[in-house]
């Protein structure tokens, strides 16, 4: 189960380090720092206490979600169906502090 949030962890931060890549250089530093606090936010508040309503803050509504087992959920309605689940199972599951990505040290807040 660790594998399935530390690779989902690992996507979400890809997604939103790439979503700079066509910002000047000056500007580039400030999108990082929104998009790991936008990040940070969907983790350690939204997920981890099942804020569910705020999950569009951060996602598409028309978002497709890609699992590990090679399924996939469309629309954040769907989604938040699908991550329901992980309470049912593991009712003390929550984000805690994660591992740093490789090369997010080279990255200036």
């Amino acid at each position: 189960m660790k594998r399935v949030f530390a690779f989902a962890a690992a996507v979400l931060a890809a997604a939103a380090l790439s979503a700079c890549k066509g910002a000047d250089a000056k500007g580039a530093p400030d999108k990082v720092a929104q998009h790991l606090a936008t990040f940070d936010d969907l983790d350690f508040n939204v997920y981890t206490h099942q804020k569910w309503d705020e999950l569009e803050k951060s996602h598409a509504k028309d978002i497709v979600v890609h699992y590990p087992d090679g399924h996939t959920t469309k629309g954040v309605p769907d989604h938040i169906a699908e991550i329901k689940g992980m309470w049912v199972f593991a009712p003390d599951n929550r984000l805690g502090t994660l591992q740093p990505l490789p090369g997010a040290a080279s990255i200036k807040h």
